[in-house]
């Protein structure tokens, strides 16, 4: 019987699907990209495929020179007719049933933008308003809440943007082949950063038992990450998980802690890296309850040495992880099952699903 678990420890095989299969899948929309004049690029998804959006974001940016931004469907739909260039709209969704993102692709064929769907399976709803279709190579996924199916969604999309970049003469093959090696580098790495997070989760899951609200917290590349652990959490283990962009933390938020806290801070890689161990000695103070993701030896249990590589544009890969594993280990032991939804009817009768 599939698990949460059994989808995280599918992750390394997944990534080298993607990263072995990118030129069947991406060669003939890249040849089409690279003739099309597009100056700028939309993402609109919901939830885990914006949260995968937001996280290829600045490697997008950086690999392609153009313009990336990335709009949950409503937002989109609201302000469709007042973004400027020539633009491309990719509608995530890796059910491609999503009835918001659907709209968002209808919307923009109408203005005449350029659109591409991305889902994990053929013949979707979503790839009908779409003048392009690219495969997620995920493979199933009945859980809910997504683990390998955001992983690969991420990888595709950086892949996208290294396969226009090289088309485009914006990276020589040179740098292309480094960037590709890296992420295999990464890909065979992540069965360690499961093993390990795994591990971290044994060793704190009684505390971790006990949780009620939670605030999670990360910066630049990773505050993506933040917001998919906060959904993850949220969808698994059901108490109420917020996520915050570092410095937005600072500004008002510090002021809900109290002894029942449970603060998970993301230290990753960037300028902000030695504040936010500053922040730990601070908040340490007023909760015991402070998990530190990171990649240093351990200070005490509640610190997980994540065996990250570490590749600067690539840690929103790696650091997700540990927030996949504990939705797939805590919720058992609370008499949860991810799989079964609290509210069966919940999509049906909000209509946020086409079934």
């Amino acid at each position: 019987m599939d698990s949460i678990l059994t989808y995280i420890n599918e992750e390394p095989i997944v990534a080298k699907k993607v990263l072995n299969q990118r030129k069947i899948l991406l060669e003939d929309f890249t040849s089409n990209f690279v003739n099309s004049n597009i100056s700028r690029i939309i993402i609109v998804g919901s939830g885990t495929s914006f949260h995968a959006g937001a996280a290829a974001k600045v490697f997008f940016e950086r690999a392609t020179g153009l313009e990336v931004t990335v709009e949950y469907p409503s937002i989109f739909l609201e302000n469709a007719e007042f973004y400027k260039g020539n633009i491309l709209v990719i509608g995530v969704s890796q059910s491609g049933s999503s009835t918001a993102t659907i709209e968002a692709l209808k919307k923009a064929k109408a203005l005449g933008y350029s659109t591409l769907a991305l889902t994990g399976g053929e013949h979707t709803t979503l790839e009908e308003y779409a003048d392009s279709f690219i495969l997620i190579p995920c493979g199933k996924e009945a859980a809910g809440p997504k683990t390998k199916g955001y992983l690969a969604t991420v990888l595709l999309l950086y892949c996208l943007a290294i396969e226009i970049a090289l088309a485009s003469q914006k990276i020589n093959y040179e740098k292309y082949s480094h960037i590709i090696k890296e992420m295999n580098i990464l890909a065979n790495n992540l069965s360690k950063v499961i093993k390990s997070s795994i591990q971290w989760c044994d060793r704190n899951k009684e505390d971790l038992m006990k949780v009620k609200k939670i605030s999670v917290i990360g910066y630049e590349q990773n505050y993506p990450t933040a917001l998919e652990g906060a959904l993850k959490l949220v969808e698994t283990i059901r108490c109420p998980a917020i996520s915050y962009e570092f410095e937005e933390y600072l500004h008002g938020p510090y002021n809900a802690i109290d002894g029942e806290s449970y603060i998970i801070i993301i230290k990753s890689p960037g300028k902000l890296e030695k504040r936010a161990e500053q922040l730990y000695e601070l908040i340490s103070e007023y909760t015991e309850h402070i998990y530190v993701i990171t990649n240093e030896e351990s200070r005490n249990k509640k610190w997980l040495n994540g065996c990250f590589r570490n590749i600067d544009y690539l840690t929103p890969l790696e650091y997700v992880i540990p927030f996949q594993v504990l939705c797939a280990c805590i919720p058992p032991e609370l008499g949860i099952d991810p799989f079964r939804p609290k509210f069966p009817d919940f999509h049906r009768t909000m209509g946020s699903k086409i079934y």
